[in-house]
C-alpha cells in the first residue's frame, strides 16, 4: 500500500489541494499518530504552487503516513481474512470466473479432471495463519482442535470452496474442520460458519 500510495501523490501531484491536510490531521488523531512540528514545515521549492503544497507536506510527514498506511493495512486484512461470509462470497466467485475461463490457469496446475491440482503441502505458515484465525477449533461444530482437550482429534485444513468445484489453494479459501465435518461436508459444496470474532 505504500509504495502505491506515495506514487500516487507523486504522479498526481495535482489531485490534492492543501485543505485535505485538515482531513489527514483528523485521521491521524483518530489513529493516535503523531505529526512532526509544523513549525519545521518548509514548503517544497521556492516557486510552488497550492497544488503542490499537500505533496510537499506529505513529504514533511512520509513516516507517520507510513504507520498509517500499516495501521490501515492490517485492519483490512484482519477484516478479509476474517470475515467468513466474504472469503464464502470471494472464493465462489472467483470458482464461478475459474470455471468459465479454464485457459487462464497454467497447464501444470491442472489435475486429471482439468481443475486446479490439490498442493501436496500446504506451506507452514498457511496452516498457522488458519489455525490461529480459526482459534483451533472446527468452523462447524466448534470442537476444540488444539489437543488440549482431547488428543485423538485430527486437524482437516479444509477447501470452504473445494477444488472440484473451481476452489482454489488459496489460504483465503482454506479452514479448519474435524475429521466428522469434514467428511460431512465433502468435496461437492462450498460451506462455512459465519462465526467469526469481531476485529475490535
Amino acid at each position: 500500500m505504500a509504495v502505491e500510495k506515495r506514487r500516487e501523490y507523486r504522479k498526481n501531484l495535482y489531485d490534492r489541494l492543501p485543505d485535505e491536510i485538515d482531513d489527514f490531521k483528523k485521521i491521524f488523531k483518530d489513529y493516535q499518530i503523531d505529526l512532526r512540528d509544523e513549525k519545521g514545515f518548509q514548503p517544497y521549492g521556492d516557486d510552488y504552487n497550492e497544488y503542490e503544497h499537500f505533496y510537499s507536506w506529505f513529504l514533511y510527514h512520509e513516516e507517520s503516513f507510513t504507520l498509517l498506511w500499516e495501521k490501515i493495512t492490517d485492519e483490512v486484512f484482519h477484516l478479509l481474512f476474517a470475515n467468513r461470509g466474504f472469503l464464502l462470497n470471494f472464493n465462489k466467485s472467483l470458482s464461478s470466473y475459474l470455471e468459465g475461463h479454464p485457459k487462464l490457469i497454467p497447464f501444470e496446475y491442472h489435475d486429471n479432471n482439468g481443475k486446479i491440482k490439490r498442493y501436496s503441502n500446504i506451506p507452514v505458515w498457511a496452516k498457522k495463519a488458519v489455525y490461529f484465525r480459526d482459534q483451533g477449533k472446527c468452523v462447524l461444530c466448534l470442537k476444540d482442535l488444539t489437543g488440549l482437550l482431547s488428543t485423538d482429534q485430527v486437524i482437516h485444513y479444509d477447501h470452504i470452496v473445494p477444488l472440484n468445484c473451481w476452489g482454489v489453494n488459496d489460504p483465503c479459501n482454506l479452514q479448519l474442520l474435524c475429521e466428522k465435518c469434514n467428511l460431512k461436508k465433502g468435496g461437492v459444496h462450498a460451506a462455512t460458519s459465519i462465526r467469526y470474532r469481531e476485529w475490535w
